[in-house]
């Protein structure tokens, strides 16, 4: 009797040790196929004696695994493989359909930053908001008004309205919000690339500095690298089911083995961050800089399935003491020039075309450079049978494009815009916020809209040709730092008569 008393105690003591318990869950979602929006368009449905036609997609499938209190647990898998619905489920914002998951302690999802936020707000009644949000007390806020502002570095627009703020200045609002909770268990969803170089090494000495104090960690990422830094254990998913779960290294391996990559052809493995798919995905690197011309990429490969977002990752050497990552660099499709830097998304298919960026061009978020890919609307079906059923041959044609897209020096492309296939852009243009451009876009150019039209030229035309004879983007760093007060300033007649003899 005392040895089965022991035996009890022991897994009592076990079950203490857990700060989360996931138990057979699975989730599904039904996708509907057919839109219905709007009352008319439902009574129509009623009156026509048509009904709803759904197909059920299983995101999690009997999925079970702990979490012991004070680690830092990692969950990887493929886009699509439940990761973000199994985080969801963690922070109790969606219900498993079976299976049961036991929380201990407040958690802090890290999901989604700035959930609730209001863009009419100030910075400060944002903060507030977010505190309700999480259930405290205004009182229990006010000490960490400080603390919040503070970390994010936003002392002076406290009282900026958020609709103000650039996508940068929000996300720093949000994870230092989220953080100020002080939380005994973490749910992040690839939280850690907020802001730029400085404030996401403030983040990741923040995350560090939590493990050491026995905090408990769920961190779901494609980047392999962060999760080999920070987690001991790591549970793989595939198709919703659990595939792996064991130390990192394995897990990883195990991966690897689903990607079809090994250790010689992938340094550090990552994968789009969205839940898009066929899109191959550019990822600004912390103080991304661009590659420069003599710098030799990846031999060229070729692209055998982009719903597998099988990455071509290069580690480029800037200088002695930067190394940067890129990754998606499609064999030789896709050259980027010297400190560029940006997100955007490259959807490409095919290795007919290629994308030019040039250098020192600034590409806001949410940009999409649409390469080919374009549908067949001569054919029967627009459909690519070949490409998604694997039983129908391939057919090269269906993948259709304009041509390369080339995008300049010194190119500012706002947030939100989409730049068509065989598009050129020329250097110094501006393309406006949500701007749909296609097409070609000329030198010191403005444009804005849906589709993208002139607003105005940047300077006059004697100013423009002699700014595409200066070329200053071909200097080197140096002298450009020398004349930075001229770059800076909104005297074009200085700058062009300091470079050029006789002007001015």
């Amino acid at each position: 009797m005392q040895g089965l008393n022991f035996g009890s105690n022991m897994k009592e003591k076990n079950k203490e040790e857990y700060a989360i318990e996931v138990n057979n869950v699975s989730k599904s979602f039904r996708i509907p196929h057919e839109k219905r929006v709007t009352v008319y368009d439902n009574l129509v449905g009623c009156v026509t004696g048509k009904s709803y036609s759904y197909e059920a997609f299983e995101a999690l499938k009997d999925v079970s695994f702990n979490v012991k209190k004070g680690e830092t647990f990692g969950i990887i898998g493929r886009n699509g493989s439940g990761k973000s619905t199994m985080l969801k489920i963690l922070a109790n914002v969606l219900t498993p359909d079976n299976g049961y998951v036991i929380t201990k302690n407040k958690i802090a999802p890290f999901l989604e930053l700035g959930v609730g936020f209001q863009p009419e707000l100030t910075a400060v009644e944002n903060v507030y908001l977010y505190g309700a949000i999480m259930g405290l007390k205004r009182a229990e806020m006010d000490t960490k008004i400080d603390y919040i502002f503070e970390f994010s570095e936003l002392e002076k627009f406290k009282d900026t309205k958020l609709k103000n703020f650039s996508s940068g200045m929000y996300a720093r609002l949000a994870f230092s919000t989220a953080i100020s909770t002080d939380p005994d268990i973490l749910l992040i969803d690839e939280a850690l690339s907020v802001g730029d170089e400085a404030f996401q090494k403030k983040c990741a000495e923040w995350i560090e500095n939590i493990k050491n104090k026995g905090r408990t960690i769920v961190f779901v990422s494609h980047d392999l690298n962060s999760v080999k830094n920070l987690c001991s254990r790591c549970l793989l998913l595939n198709d919703g089911k659990v595939s792996c779960m064991a130390d990192t290294e394995t897990v990883i391996a195990a991966y690897r083995k689903i990607m079809n990559t090994s250790e010689d052809e992938i340094e550090t493995a990552h994968v789009p961050s969205n839940d898009e798919t066929d899109i191959l995905h550019i990822e600004e690197p912390a103080g991304m800089i661009g590659i420069p011309e003599q710098t030799e990429t990846a031999e060229p490969t070729e692209v055998k399935n982009c719903m597998q977002h099988i990455e071509n990752l290069q580690a480029v050497k800037v200088n002695e003491t930067t190394e940067i990552s890129y990754d998606n660099l499609l064999s030789s499709n896709v050259h980027i020039g010297e400190y560029t830097y940006g997100n955007p998304q490259i959807f490409i298919w095919t290795d007919r075309y290629h994308v030019h960026i040039g250098k020192f061009c600034s590409i806001d978020d949410n940009v999409k450079i649409l390469v080919d890919g374009d549908h067949r609307l001569d054919w029967v079906s627009t459909f690519p049978f070949g490409h998604i059923i694997p039983s129908i041959r391939k057919n090269i044609d269906h993948h259709k494009g304009k041509g390369d897209v080339i995008i300049g020096n010194d190119v500012f492309i706002g947030y939100g815009s989409i730049v068509h296939s065989g598009v050129k852009i020329g250097d110094g243009a501006v393309v406006g916020a949500g701007s749909v451009v296609t097409e070609d876009v000329d030198n010191y150019e403005v444009v804005t809209g849906n589709p993208a039209k002139h607003v105005k030229y940047r300077f006059s035309e004697e100013s423009i040709e002699k700014l595409m004879r200066i070329k200053w983007w071909d200097w080197d760093i140096e002298k450009i730092s020398e004349n930075i007060e001229l770059f800076e300033s909104q005297d074009i007649n200085s700058f062009i008569s300091k470079f050029i003899k006789g002007s001015g």
